[in-house]
């Protein structure tokens, strides 16, 4: 074929091996040389799997067929290692796959390559001790995203089709953002996920933060790539005790959407944000849908109540960075992150954790009147390498302008991060957000700006 085969997205790879026009083995040529060529200059794959793949001759059609696939590297893949982005971590290696991660394999996805991270994945940039830092292919000057910075950088390249990565306080959405791909952070639980400790043989303890708010996501560079990924990643459940087996309709929801506009309060949006906004309501009001301006509290409620807890636990494990993770830069951070915070009385934070459920409560009622909502990725432009590191200032600054990232983690609420073109030479876009279980609305708006703006990364990286 004239076009390289890893500029293609997974589903079209997938159809061209149905029909017999390719096989396996052409496609996992073309992304081992993509690889080969482009990670030195960004530092996104930590660990290149692509000389592990071997493709069945002659094999069953499956879903995932000529899909290329990369994890964060904080998940179990069976025979490599587990680092979570941590020196003290290196010697993690994995014996069996994570629930989520054996569903892939056995949809003959080609697993080419696990993903740098920030340590474990508590930067909005991706830089560690072990692997170092991964670049922004659009602008090396700018973070590429955290925690799942590799993942995005190695679907905005073509370095794979489809990307694994997790989100607790937007560490898919906005790496996606920074580097012009499609994020999704589902409903949680859907996706089944489970790791071990296999130096103290037991299942990794899982913090009750964790299980509250964060989850298993996916980046590429089209939504049919990601809808066709997430019904594999949901599919079974294996080991994980909080999995929710769900299906969806992707035909049901209404012709024409009810879309509220939310930019929060006592926020600034630069010209490119604006802009990215006013252009995505521009389309949606054009194609017949109802788009009204909202105010929604309870994202501002969340941020403090998210913020007051964080920081709480910030105190709490402070010696466990130190001590045991003990990576350079997530220290110097780490302190920043403890300066501003305060410690809360277990019986506080309990009644916390209760104000929790009234606001998911209070938001249940809101998308009873809107479909979706419309909000920005972050208040600010991308920002610098290290810009979270220079003072305690500036790092409250940036906990504001991830206000949309950590409240709607907070509240368990479904997002969808869309480019929509380039501002600067930087890649601009939008948020949408749905209410729990309906990622069937978030797949078909995300459908329509995939369509009506057309953006792909590699058209401005190749």
């Amino acid at each position: 074929m004239a076009t390289e085969l890893w500029k293609f997205t997974g589903t079209q790879l997938h159809e061209l091996v149905k029909s017999k026009q390719l096989t396996q083995d052409e496609i996992l040529n073309s992304y081992r040389a993509r690889i080969q060529q482009i990670n030195p200059s960004v530092n996104a794959i930590i660990d290149d799997m692509t000389a592990l793949v071997v493709p069945k001759p002659n094999q069953e059609i499956k879903n995932l067929t000529g899909f290329a696939v990369t994890f964060k590297d904080t998940v179990d893949v069976a025979g490599r290692v587990n680092s979570r982005g941590v020196s003290n971590h290196r010697n993690q290696i994995a014996k069996w796959d994570n629930p989520f991660v054996k569903n892939i394999r056995d949809q003959d996805a080609l697993m080419v390559g696990r993903t740098n991270c920030a340590p474990i994945g508590l930067r909005w940039f991706t830089e560690n001790d072990l692997y170092g830092t991964t670049l922004n292919p659009f602008d090396s000057n700018i973070t590429a995203g955290g925690s799942s910075g590799g993942a995005a950088v190695a679907v905005a390249t073509g370095m794979c089709s489809v990307a694994h990565g997790s989100d607790y306080s937007g560490s898919v959405r906005y790496p996606a953002w920074m580097c012009g791909v499609y994020g999704f952070r589902p409903t949680m639980n859907l996706i089944p996920s489970v790791n071990f400790d296999w130096q103290q043989n037991k299942y990794f303890d899982k913090s009750l933060l964790l299980q509250l708010f964060s989850t298993e996501g996916i980046m590429a560079r089209s939504i049919d790539d990601i809808q066709t990924v997430f019904e594999v990643m949901k599919s079974r459940g294996g080991s994980d005790p909080n999995w929710i087996p769900h299906k969806h309709d992707y035909a049901a929801g209404p012709e024409k959407l009810r879309i509220g506009v939310c930019l929060g309060t006592e926020n600034t949006l630069s010209d490119s944000i604006m802009a990215a906004i006013n252009d995505v309501i521009k389309y949606f009001i054009n194609a017949g849908h109802k788009v009204e301006w909202i105010t929604v509290p309870q994202f501002d409620n969340a941020d403090i109540l998210h913020n007051q807890i964080l920081r709480d636990q910030f105190l709490q494990n402070r010696s466990l960075i130190e001590n045991i993770i003990s990576d350079t830069k997530l220290i110097e951070v780490y302190d920043k992150y403890c300066d501003i915070s305060n410690e809360i009385p277990k019986q506080q934070l309990i009644q916390k954790l209760g104000q929790r459920h009234q606001l998911m409560a209070e938001l249940t009622g809101v998308f009873n009147n809107w479909d979706l909502i419309l909000t920005p990725v972050c208040f600010e432009d991308g920002l610098g390498m290290g810009e979270d590191n220079k003072n305690t200032i500036r790092t409250h600054e940036i906990f504001k302008a991830m206000k949309m990232q950590t409240a709607t983690s907070f509240l368990g609420t479904p997002g969808l991060s869309v480019p929509i073109g380039m501002h600067s030479g930087r890649p601009t876009g939008v948020q949408l957000l749905c209410s729990r279980f309906h990622e069937h609305v978030l797949f078909k708006a995300g459908r329509e700006l995939e369509s009506a703006f057309g953006f792909n990364s590699l058209d401005h990286l190749t």
